[in-house]
């Protein structure tokens, strides 16, 4: 014979159940940053801008190379020779300010509104 909170502890599992299925998958929402900047060692690669079409960049890395898949759907570490291989396993980047490194390529990847560049005026004062 169930209890009535035994009824609500189910719920409250299957809700938080549910919540961390999103949050570990990913809701497969869209890009919503524009661009995807790219360092290597502390220095600009490439900033790439987000299209209608799957884009793969090979970045040459510090110990060997990265390739990055850039579409609609995210950007994503697809290969790597590094030998820790971490980068291959983080998730799908959407947003803006979302981050994939790889340490032993000195390998940094950077969701950006556009291309941001920085060194811009920031404020004139009179």
């Amino acid at each position: 014979m169930r209890k009535r909170g035994d009824k609500w502890l189910l719920v409250i599992l299957s809700i938080v159940g549910v919540w961390m299925s999103v949050q570990l998958f990913g809701s497969g929402a869209p890009v919503e940053a524009a661009a995807v900047r790219i360092e290597v060692d502390g220095k600009l690669f490439e900033t790439i801008e987000v299209t209608a079409s799957v884009q793969f960049v090979e970045i040459p890395g510090y110990q060997g190379h990265n390739v990055l898949e850039i579409s609609t759907a995210g950007v994503k570490m697809i290969e790597a020779d590094c030998p820790d291989k971490l980068c291959l396993a983080m998730k799908r980047i959407h947003h803006r300010n979302e981050k994939i490194v790889c340490l032993p390529n000195r390998v940094f990847v950077e969701m950006v509104d556009h291309e941001e560049e920085g060194g811009g005026i920031d404020a004139v004062v009179q």
